[in-house]
């Protein structure tokens, strides 16, 4: 399922939130287990919860890959090799620039 646009434009506002949200990383931003470094950050919109999730790129960068809305309490196997393939799509072209 696609965010719709106002939505997406909460998620644009989501490095800053982040950067304010530090103390709540257990509730609000986890790093996935069995994952290849992979992060969730979680979004409550009302009665929606979406994920978005991305890695680190060094110690200051955080790479969003892709947001979904999550119905489950488990994230997908399915996101998590999406943005696994895009982790590892973004550091090969960035080794080759």
């Amino acid at each position: 399922m696609h965010c719709p646009r106002s939505r997406l434009r909460r998620l644009s506002g989501c490095s800053s939130w982040l950067r304010r949200s530090i103390p709540f990383r257990d509730r609000y931003f986890r790093k996935l287990a069995g994952s290849d470094g992979i992060w969730e950050i979680r979004i409550d919109a009302g009665n929606n919860t979406f994920r978005t999730l991305g890695f680190l790129d060094g110690k200051e960068l955080v790479v969003l890959n892709h947001a979904f809305q999550k119905k489950a309490r488990k994230t997908s196997s399915k996101e998590i090799h999406l943005a696994e393939n895009r982790k590892w799509d973004y550091l090969a072209r960035k080794k080759s620039s």
